[in-house]
């Protein structure tokens, strides 16, 4: 085993040392006190994994949480062993490499050629820009779309052998990455609808032993979660509409957001926005040149959850690059015959597109971080900065999130969830007007704001940085 494991890194000197790139990006950012940490969900999965720590030691219900329990039970079970702020971000990182993992099985699975694999996997994903930053970020896009993945490699399994191991396998790795993220259903339900065209074809009945696997995942979804919140609540269905493929500007209850691209672009990021790769988009265009692609079943499902997932996507009010990690490998498996074609038609000269491809992932990433790690360090500080405050009534939005995820003790009222017809005389506001005013425009947190300063006079008692000031309210 020891000598096969040599003679693989022998072999693969330069794609070896690529793998450990992501490792020296996080531990740089670690040792610059990222933490991984900021916005709001993140914080919410780290106090939730913190709760169910508690509630493996103690068997008191850890309460409802309003994401899936899926990323914070595994943080959880991780932080037995390090810190919870350790452990969220861990998971969220090993899952890049699961990623990696199954891509290159369902690469070397579903194509003759693949001698340039690890060289695509190491410039394609492990060095995208945002697949890095989203691995190094405490949230569950990355380990959803691990197990996202292995519910393909093991679907397309099924179809080679038919085995009861491969559906149980693909039905349990899909429901673990609906029980992480909520927006997995999509493509999950398309490779479920495979595996049932497939069943179809060869009926067993011992395979449906695996329908109690998704089943058994709802009663603990609802273990977990207030019956009364609906899926679609997280996930906004009820205002998907096909005149979203066309539009860039929305306005909703989150503010007003004006985009580049109008949607049905927006969705096609992974074949030509630098945050992926710049080059994937002469790959695809390789592809359709030389017809270098199969109707294979594993090509289909994977073409299919990548299409289906795109048109959903499209139809959806907002824009979110974070939303399209979860279908990314499934264009760069789809657009592999055209990189294996353009590197063996380099022949020797390929190392140097190969070096020019890293350098500019690097910079690029360097980019893309800059931002979660600036949004991360004005968190931090502001945090600092309040600590001596405490113990009081505190109206703020926002940047309240980070103070309660790091543990920081007021009252909070938070800006957005209400318009408030009288503060607290006395109480502290934490507030950014130049932040939040063009997007929050009309609503709450900035109507609040306006009416405060209308009706009170408020006292300024420090300035945080970034724009955050504290005030005290006087009548």
């Amino acid at each position: 085993m020891e000598n096969k494991v040599m003679e693989f890194i022998l072999k693969h000197k330069f794609e070896t040392v690529l793998l450990f790139i992501p490792v020296m990006a996080l531990i740089v950012l670690r040792l610059l006190k990222f933490d991984g940490l900021y916005g709001q969900d993140s914080y919410e999965y780290l106090r939730y994994s913190i709760e169910i720590k508690k509630f493996f030691l103690t068997g008191i219900h850890p309460g409802h949480s309003f994401w899936p329990a899926g990323f914070p039970i595994l943080a959880a079970l991780f932080s037995f062993f390090m810190p919870a702020t350790v452990s969220v971000q861990l998971v969220s990182f090993l899952s890049l490499y699961g990623v990696l993992y199954f891509i290159w099985r369902l690469i070397i699975l579903l194509y003759k050629e693949h001698s340039n694999v690890l060289m695509f996997l190491s410039t394609a994903l492990l060095l995208s820009p945002y697949m890095l930053r989203g691995s190094l970020i405490s949230m569950s896009d990355l380990p959803a779309t691990f197990w996202l993945l292995g519910s393909t490699f093991f679907a397309v399994k099924y179809y080679r052998v038919n085995g009861f191991r491969e559906i149980l396998l693909s039905v349990l790795f899909g429901s673990l990455s609906v029980f992480t993220r909520y927006a997995a259903i999509v493509p999950v339900a398309t490779i479920f609808m495979g595996l049932a065209y497939l069943w179809l074809k060869n009926i067993r009945v011992l395979h449906l032993l695996c329908l109690f696997l998704p089943i058994g995942f709802l009663v603990l979804h609802l273990y977990f979660n207030e019956v009364s919140v609906n899926p679609v609540q997280h996930f906004p269905v009820n205002v998907w509409s096909f005149i979203n493929y066309f539009k860039s500007s929305f306005i909703d209850e989150q503010g007003s957001f004006n985009y580049l691209f109008p949607n049905i672009i927006h969705v096609l990021k992974v074949f030509f926005h630098p945050g992926f790769l710049i080059l994937n988009s002469v790959f695809l265009f390789v592809i359709i040149w030389k017809k270098k692609f199969d109707f294979d079943f594993g090509i289909v499902i994977i073409g299919l959850v990548l299409l289906i997932y795109s048109l959903f996507l499209a139809g959806i009010p907002f824009q979110n690059s974070r939303f399209l990690l979860l279908t990314y490998p499934f264009a760069l498996i789809l657009i592999y015959p055209g990189f294996e074609y353009l590197m063996n038609l380099f022949g020797k000269y390929k190392l140097y597109l190969f070096g020019f491809l890293i350098v500019l992932q690097i910079a690029l990433f360097t980019r893309a971080i800059m931002p979660t790690f600036q949004l991360n360090l004005v968190e931090r500080n502001v945090v600092s900065q309040m600590k001596t405050h405490q113990n009081q009534t505190l109206y703020s939005f926002d940047v309240d999130v980070a103070l309660q995820g790091r543990g920081l003790d007021f009252d909070y009222r938070n800006l957005w969830i209400e318009k408030y017809s009288s503060f607290e005389n006395g109480a502290l506001v934490l507030f950014n007007t130049e932040k939040l005013k063009a997007q929050w425009d009309g609503k709450n947190p900035m109507l609040n704001w306006d009416y405060m300063n209308e009706n009170y006079r408020l006292l300024l008692l420090d300035e945080l940085g970034s724009g955050w000031k504290l005030y005290r309210i006087e009548e």
